[in-house]
């Protein structure tokens, strides 16, 4: 059973209280749809054309300066230039076929890892098929056009490939591709933090070494990053507006839209999916799901108060991960019912005497 089972009825009712104001909140009707907008220039197109010029053999940080003045965007602080890793690969793999074949084999891997993740959990056949038809929800966001050129895309791709090949036995590879992640964006940090907080629970000290290792690579590198990015910046440069926006729930649903089966579905489906999902992760005993709880989770709460609306696609980091609460979600909800009314629970087992 799941980690409801044992809840005190008061809580249950709550939590089965807040799903439904949820629903009903995600009802409501908003002024626009995020993306729907047409745009003339966006991050995408800045970031294509800042690798189109490394490809041609410019240096990173001279390409990206240019392109950031040549738009308007801003040139400090020193984060709102991108760490080059993207574009250097990019650059490496030199046309788009070969790009997007890149970004389809990640998501390839992710689905084959992610199957014998299942099956080692035990889950039956049927289960199994659906927590991967839902996974490739999260995964096809690939598909956008031209998503290659967003570093959101490709860090999404291994966070995800990083949690599917987790084993407490075998959890280098995991800290690995979670530092890769955090070098195509270092949004990806809280997943390197999340994994290290959970080997902390779980009392795994040499685990837990590595994903502190692997935070203190990535520092470093990222470090460096900022020094060099920094130099960039001219007396009376225009400095970013910020990403500590408070927009709520309303940004938190719109970063779910990242989802290709919600990104056109009504607001009372995405939010009640959202709730599903987390409340399927937070049930589950399956420590990979706890974990993948925490990384949703936390992502969700820190986008309450961090990102402004253009920031919508930020989602893409937990996308892949998302969905599979949903599949998880129905033996936590029978628990939950099972807390709150336990008096219907009773009578509905109840044998019928003769």
């Amino acid at each position: 059973m799941t980690r409801f089972a044992n809840w005190p009825s008061w809580a249950a009712r709550l939590l089965l209280a807040l799903l439904a104001g949820l629903t009903v909140y995600g009802a409501i009707p908003t002024p626009s749809r995020p993306g729907s907008a047409p745009v003339v220039f966006d991050d995408k197109t800045l970031y294509r054309n800042i690798a189109e010029r490394v490809s041609h053999g410019e240096d990173y940080y001279t390409a990206a300066n240019a392109e950031h003045r040549a738009h308007s965007y801003p040139t400090t602080p020193a984060q709102v230039f991108r760490e080059p890793t993207m574009s250097w690969w990019l650059a490496l793999l030199g046309f788009d076929p070969l790009r997007q074949a890149a970004l389809i084999g990640l998501a390839v891997a992710t689905v084959m890892a992610a199957r014998t993740a299942l099956e080692r959990w035990g889950l039956p056949p049927s289960r199994r098929i659906a927590a991967l038809a839902v996974l490739v929800t999260g995964l096809a966001i690939i598909g956008g056009h031209q998503m290659y050129f967003l570093h959101e895309a490709w860090a999404a791709m291994f966070i995800a490939l990083s949690l599917s090949l987790y084993r407490a036995d075998r959890w280098a590879p995991s800290v690995a591709l979670g530092v890769i992640a955090c070098l195509f964006r270092e949004l990806a940090l809280p997943y390197l933090m999340a994994m290290a907080a959970f080997a902390v629970l779980e009392r795994r000290w040499r685990e837990l070494a590595g994903w502190i290792v692997g935070c203190t690579i990535f520092a470093s590198l990222f470090a460096a990053h900022l020094s060099l990015a920094a130099s960039l910046r001219h007396a009376g440069d225009a400095p970013s507006q910020g990403w500590l926006a408070f927009r709520g729930l309303p940004f938190v649903l719109a970063t779910a839209r990242s989802n290709v089966a919600l990104y056109w579905a009504p607001g009372a489906v995405v939010a009640l999916a959202v709730g599903l999902s987390l409340i399927g992760l937070f049930g589950s005993r399956n420590p990979v799901a706890a974990r993948a709880a925490l990384i949703v989770g936390g992502y969700m709460c820190a986008f309450l108060v961090v990102g402004r609306a253009d920031n919508f696609y930020w989602g893409y980091l937990y996308a892949p991960i998302l969905p599979l609460g949903v599949v998880l979600a129905p033996p936590a909800l029978f628990d939950l019912w099972q807390r709150a009314m336990p008096q219907l629970a009773v009578r509905s087992t109840a044998v019928t005497p003769p």
